[in-house]
C-alpha cells in the first residue's frame, strides 16, 4: 500500500496490550515445578560469552590438588590414631601376661612348705609364646616372723617394669 501525506503511518504501539513478560510469566506458572517452588525459570543454556567467563563449569588443578593434600592429611591422621591405640592395646597386653607371670612366681613361693631363702633369685618363665624375664626379692620385714617377698617381671632382655608384686609369708 503506497503512502500518501494524507494517510497516516500505521506504527506498531509501543506497548502491545499484553507484554511478552507477562506471556512468559504465564506460561512458566503453567509449568507444575516452577510454580511449586517459586522459582525463577530462565533458559538453562549459557550463552558462549557467558560460557567462556564462568569459572564453576570444572575443577582446576590446583583445586584437586589441595583436595587431594587435605585428604591424605585426614587419612593419616586416622591412620595415626589406629596405629596409637593398636600399640596401646599391645603394651596393655603385655602388662597383662607380665601381673600372671608375677602371680605365678609369688604362688608358687607362697605355695612351698619352707619359705625361700633370703636374697634376689632371677629367671625366666614362658607364657603365650614369649619369655619374662622375672625378679624375686626375699627380705626380712620389720616384723622377724615375716618375709617379704617382691616379684618384678620385664620382657626377655627388656628395661621396662612391666609388673610388680609384693608379698608376705610367715619366716621360718
Amino acid at each position: 500500500m503506497p503512502c500518501s501525506p494524507s494517510t497516516p503511518l500505521a506504527l506498531p504501539s509501543p506497548r502491545p496490550s499484553r507484554s511478552i513478560g507477562t506471556e512468559r510469566r504465564r506460561a512458566l506458572q503453567s509449568i507444575p515445578l516452577a510454580r511449586s517452588r517459586g522459582r525463577r525459570v530462565t533458559n538453562s543454556a549459557p550463552s558462549r560469552k557467558r560460557r567462556a567467563t564462568r569459572r564453576e563449569d570444572g575443577f582446576s588443578l590446583l583445586e584437586v590438588v589441595v583436595a587431594v593434600a587435605v585428604f591424605s592429611l585426614g587419612a593419616l591422621a586416622v591412620i595415626n590414631v589406629l596405629g596409637q591405640g593398636s600399640r596401646e592395646t599391645v603394651a596393655d597386653e603385655s602388662r597383662a601376661v607380665a601381673a600372671i607371670v608375677a602371680e605365678n612366681r609369688l604362688a608358687e613361693a607362697m605355695a612351698q612348705s619352707r619359705p625361700p631363702a633370703s636374697g634376689l633369685t632371677r629367671g625366666a618363665e614362658t607364657a603365650l609364646a614369649r619369655t619374662w624375664d622375672w625378679e624375686m626379692r626375699v627380705a626380712p620385714s620389720p616384723d622377724p616372723r615375716i618375709l617379704r617377698i617382691d616379684v618384678d617381671v620385664r620382657a626377655n632382655g627388656g628395661k621396662q617394669l612391666l609388673a610388680s608384686l609384693s608379698s608376705f609369708r610367715a619366716a621360718p
